[in-house]
């Protein structure tokens, strides 16, 4: 008998591990997608359904099993070698012309990362089973044996028929759905909703109480409001774009798994679910629609073949993520995108909010409360700018020994996270990293640490690695732990719905105000800001000017409260003599940035600036909000939120304000909804100074009533409609 052959994957072990779990991130479904798109590619165009089976196993150390089996032409021995050692082969076509999806030439490869993979066949009466695991390592167990029945049924085969069945054994490092959640985000994920409508895919849950579905796509919905051919410049093929306008708006960001957004395919692959540049917009949530681009599967075929097409990077990203931004191609295809749907964009955002605000009466009472509140709120700021000892100073180089970035992170569900992992010293091993604590189940969805060798730091004496996470569909808390060489470092992720923040990430260093107005001996606090990546570099900062009694000459940039960038708060405090001066900040790496300094005794009679506005709104996303544009601190009450449920009465186009809008008991409501927003908004700034006196949710909740309280009495007594 012939020993039974095995051997490497065609890639550097380490390098195999690394690169596999960089693109599966730890997420069991990222690796069901494979799978199930492999099986898909396998019939070609025949008929034919695909069965997923998640069984429990008696390994401890993968209990769990997931079992994908197609009937459609199998593999033999040679088959499976061909398909699964070789890393990067590229599949033709088919008998029929019909083209496989096989844009990456590994993604089955890739699985095995999670734990290890089996794959097992029969072709022409004759089985074959192949492992693979984690590092690339394959063995062929069975070899082109004679097909018993007992392998028939193992397949989900009947006898005679051909057939394929993959099975992912998974590690108890990484998260499994529960079965419910199996369901939803395989009906729901943007890479499978065309191939679930057209072949039917069962799911098969054991484990427990046993779950057996046909997975359905989400209906069709809309009107119809776009549907063209547009030519991209530079690129022979057209695409084609449709696009639905949804009955009632979908809340939360544009991802893999929202009902919203723009479905970008090629043939029978889909690569993401966008709206290009018009993400962040509102009104993204009315809409839903898909881009035809046949030239997507050519161009990434012809950077494989080194062909000019292909572009100078290749146009699928390796993590599978989606199109390459930096592409000339998508580039292309989001500015014709843009283009056709800005204006459907722009007509509905005319259409809900177009002049919808307060009445005249409620519109006096509203200055007559930010002028009676104007004195309270500088107090209060002043208060939480004073005496901090936390900025200010002369920063240093010194970088922690071991550090998350950011240290916490609010995210949306579905979100894909990336963190960095900071170390002073060279580390010796790659890092640890597990959930401390979640909530509750599927916050986090998959956690996984980046193997390759830690990065020296291009501009601090520090190591870099990053930590991957993908965010569940609940809403909850999860804490992220790293560690390295005997040293823990942690990174809270908070999980919520909420409407996201208006504020822009910062392109590059960027100061506020930029003119900045003091009383003589009276401080001001400035807000510096840069990308993240920049978490733990120093600011410089010089001044030159009327002679100030207190400022830094250097701060260290740390990460804001929600993760989104770095930011340094520089505390300034004014001489006794008037004048004008200029302070700039600049940073290795950065444009420098100015900030106008006046001091005057004019400068104290100004204050903070405040707004209140009562919207009507038509499809408000939240009950009310507090921006902070420039120092002008603006309350927003969505009256028509379902919350509310009528307390402001219908809104007139006619009259131009609410019904009730006047009432005791609205303006009661009013005064109390502005009171939390404004006392929400200081607190969030406190924290920010000074988190290790608002470490836990009591004390936070402590603080906010104790600011909410001191402004409710004098909105009470502005916004009493008998004033």
């Amino acid at each position: 008998m012939n020993e039974l052959r095995k051997g490497q994957v065609e890639y550097g072990a380490r390098a195999f591990d690394q690169d596999a779990g960089q693109a599966i991130r730890g997420d069991v479904i990222r690796a069901l997608i494979e799978l199930v798109t492999n099986a898909d590619d396998a019939y070609g165009q025949a008929d034919g359904g695909i069965t997923i089976r998640v069984l429990k196993t008696d390994d401890e150390r993968t209990p769990t099993e997931i079992r994908v089996h197609d009937h459609a032409k199998g593999l033999d021995a040679e088959g499976l070698l061909r398909c699964f050692s070789v890393l990067g082969g590229e599949r033709e076509a088919d008998e029929n012309g019909f083209q496989a999806r096989g844009l990456l030439g590994r993604g089955a490869k890739d699985i095995a990362s999670l734990g290890h993979v089996t794959f097992a066949a029969i072709r022409s009466g004759r089985f074959s089973r192949m492992q693979l695991d984690s590092s690339g390592w394959w063995q062929l167990t069975n070899e082109d044996e004679p097909a018993t029945d007992e392998k028939y049924e193992a397949l989900l085969l009947e006898p005679g028929q051909n057939g394929l069945t993959a099975s992912i054994f998974i590690d108890t490092r990484f998260a499994v759905p529960t079965k419910a959640k199996f369901q939803e985000k395989l009906s729901h994920h943007a890479q499978l909703r065309e191939l679930i409508g057209r072949r039917e895919v069962r799911l098969h849950d054991v484990r427990g109480v046993p779950l057996m579905a046909v997975l359905q796509p989400r209906p069709t919905r809309g009107e119809v409001v776009l549907d063209q051919e547009i030519s991209l410049v530079g690129w022979d093929i057209p695409v084609h774009l449709t696009v639905r306008r949804l009955p009632q708006r979908v809340a939360g960001l544009v991802n893999e798994y929202s009902e919203h957004g723009l479905l970008v395919q090629s043939g029978v692959s889909a690569f993401e679910n966008t709206w290009f540049d018009l993400e962040s917009r509102p009104e993204a949530g009315f809409f839903v629609g898909e881009v035809s681009a046949p030239q997507i599967a050519e161009i990434i075929r012809a950077f494989d073949r080194r062909d000019p097409l292909g572009g100078p990077v290749r146009l699928l990203s390796r993590d599978r993520d989606g199109l390459v931004l930096n592409h000339p191609y998508r580039k292309e295809l989001a500015r014709v995108v843009g283009r056709e749907v800005k204006p459907i964009f722009d007509q509905l955002a005319s259409q809900l909010d177009a002049s919808r605000h307060q009445g005249e009466k409620l519109s006096k009472a509203f200055k007559v409360a930010t002028a009676a509140l104007k004195d309270q709120v500088m107090e209060i700021l002043n208060e939480i700018d004073e005496d901090d000892p936390h900025e200010g100073g002369g920063g240093s180089n010194t970088v922690d020994s071991l550090i998350l970035i950011p240290p916490r992170r609010v995210a949306r569900p579905g979100e894909m996270l990336t963190f960095t992992l900071r170390s002073s010293a060279q580390p010796a091993s790659p890092a640890l990293v597990s959930l401390d604590h979640q909530s509750r189940d599927d916050v986090l969805a998959s956690l996984a640490g980046d193997e390759a060798p830690w990065a020296p730091h291009p501009r601090l004496p520090a190591f870099q690695s990053r930590i991957f996470a993908t965010v569940g569909l609940q809403q909850g808390t999860a804490i992220i732990r790293a560690e390295v060489d005997g040293k823990v470092a942690r990174a809270a992720v908070v999980v919520t719905e909420d409407a996201e923040d208006q504020s822009q990430v910062p392109e590059g260093l960027e100061i506020s105000p930029h003119r900045a107005s003091m009383s003589p001996t009276r401080g001001k606090r400035i807000t510096v800001r840069a990308p993240i990546e920049f978490s733990g570099q120093v600011i410089e900062v010089a001044y030159e000017g009327v002679t100030l009694a207190e400022i830094p000459n250097a701060a260290s940039l740390g990460a804001e409260v929600g993760g989104r960038w770095a930011h340094a708060i520089l505390h300034c405090r004014a001489g006794a003599s008037k004048g004008d001066g200029v302070l700039t900040v600049s940073s290795v790496g950065l444009e420098s940035a100015t900030c106008a300094i006046v001091v005057d005794e004019a400068a104290g009679r100004g204050g903070p600036q405040l707004d209140f506005d009562l919207s009507a709104h038509r499809s408000p996303q939240t009950r009310s909000r507090v921006t902070n544009d420039a120092g002008l601190i603006k309350v927003i009450v969505y009256g028509l939120h379902p919350t509310f449920a009528g307390m402001f009465g219908r809104y007139s186009d006619a009259e131009s304000k609410f019904a009730e809008e006047d009432s005791p008991r609205a303006r009661t409501v009013l005064a109390e909804v502005v009171a939390n927003e404004l006392a929400a908004y200081f607190t969030e700034r406190d924290y920010e100074k000074r988190p290790e006196e608002l470490n836990d949710a009591t004390r936070v909740l402590r603080k906010q009533k104790e600011f909410a309280d001191r402004l409710l009495t004098t909105l009470h007594r502005a916004l009493s409609p008998e004033n």
